[in-house]
């Protein structure tokens, strides 16, 4: 499931049961601060991977990874790889 509000930017890769949305599921559209969640140039997304967001706007840098399974609810870095529940910085993408 993907908000539409994501903004999915070119050569993005998104595996099966991603989910991307809101985080806020128990405010009111009408109240959230929540915008939107962009996904850069060449990011990818593995399998299960959940991005949920309170932010106003949640970035996953270009060429950023997360893993299969992680829960990420805030930006990341371009070339970052971030994983787990919740999800936190692994390493550099080389």
């Amino acid at each position: 499931m993907i908000h539409p509000n994501t903004i999915i930017e070119d050569d993005v890769i998104i595996f099966h049961n991603v989910t991307v949305g809101r985080a806020d599921v128990m405010t009111l559209a009408s109240e959230t601060k929540f915008k939107d969640i962009t996904i850069c140039k060449g990011a990818i997304l593995c399998a299960g991977a959940k991005i949920i967001s309170n932010e106003e706007h949640l970035v996953i840098g270009s060429k950023a990874v997360v893993a299969a399974n992680a829960v990420l609810t805030h930006s990341i870095g371009a070339n970052e790889i971030w994983g787990g529940v919740p999800a936190r910085f692994l390493k550099m993408r080389e």
